[in-house]
């Protein structure tokens, strides 16, 4: 009873349920989008002439911006792939929506255009989570860069052992040059006395 109050209530000690829902998030704003953005291209001729243009740039081009926002914000989204600045651009965009909507047309037209917004700037703040495509290029990178880095060091701890070999290979061959030298001295001595 008491596990069970405490994920109602108290902080959350499982990770692996924020990052299911920050998964589940993700697929259902990334899903929407691009649902949105398949029927404006489905609809393009139809909806071109009549679209709004809150940047006084033509009706068109508005259309084929949102379009491109859209796609390119969904298809991030769905794939955990550049979140964050997916998720402001999306949240940017459908907040501009949601204004001009309840400014132009009515004030609830713009409300999913604001829930939108609202859920791309939690993923903004969220990021990902550990089931997305970003978070296992970032492990697979650190591992790489953990594993040369332990590859380098093993390198130079052999260069240092290597070196070490060589250092005492050089003083044995000094001393045996010292001790031969003594001996070739002491000869000479023998031989002269």
């Amino acid at each position: 009873m008491k596990t069970l109050l405490a994920l109602f209530t108290g902080p959350n000690r499982y990770p692996r349920l924020n990052d299911c829902l920050l998964l589940l998030v993700r697929l259902a704003i990334g899903s929407a989008m691009l649902y949105h953005a398949i029927t404006k291209i489905l609809q393009f001729s139809a909806l071109a002439p009549s679209f709004m243009d809150p940047f006084a740039i033509g009706t068109t081009p508005s259309l084929v911006i949102a379009i491109a926002v859209q796609a390119i914000t969904g298809l991030a989204l769905l794939l955990g792939f550049f979140t964050r600045p997916a998720a402001l651009l999306l949240c940017g965009s459908m907040g501009f929506a949601a204004y001009s909507l309840g400014t132009q047309v009515s004030l609830l037209s713009g409300e999913p255009a604001a829930l939108y917004a609202l859920f791309a700037l939690s993923l903004f703040i969220q990021g990902s989570g550990r089931i997305s495509l970003e978070h296992m290029m970032v492990k697979r990178y650190h591992a790489a860069k953990t594993a040369g880095t332990a590859k380098a060091t093993k390198e130079t701890g052999k260069e240092k052992a290597t070196d070490t070999e060589k250092k005492s290979d050089n003083a044995k061959d000094v001393k045996a040059a010292q001790e031969s030298d003594k001996a070739t001295h002491a000869a000479k001595e023998t031989a002269t006395a």
